[in-house]
């Protein structure tokens, strides 16, 4: 199990977990996902190399906060894993 921690251009808003757990990657996100975040979420949410699971669970539990930004940098993400057969 891997753990990486990663803090967008305003950490005290919203930080972002990755760990793999059997073959599945799991992105943790906690604070506030809104515009300003938005374009961070999306990179954080795409596949870095080819290797890595194709299936990915976004955990969404410490999210205190998402606007229309947010929702739309999960359906980006969803987009581009079903168009690399994730």
């Amino acid at each position: 199990m891997t753990v990486t921690d990663v803090r967008p251009p305003h950490p005290d808003r919203l930080t972002v977990g990755r760990l793999i757990v059997d073959g599945v990657r799991i992105v943790a996100l906690r604070g506030e996902l809104d515009h300003a975040a938005r374009d961070f979420v999306e990179e954080a949410l795409k596949p870095r190399v080819a290797d890595m699971p194709p299936r990915t669970v976004v955990d969404l539990t410490d999210l205190t906060f998402m606007d229309s930004s947010g929702i739309n940098a999960l359906i980006s993400a969803h987009r581009a894993a079903v168009g690399t057969q994730g």
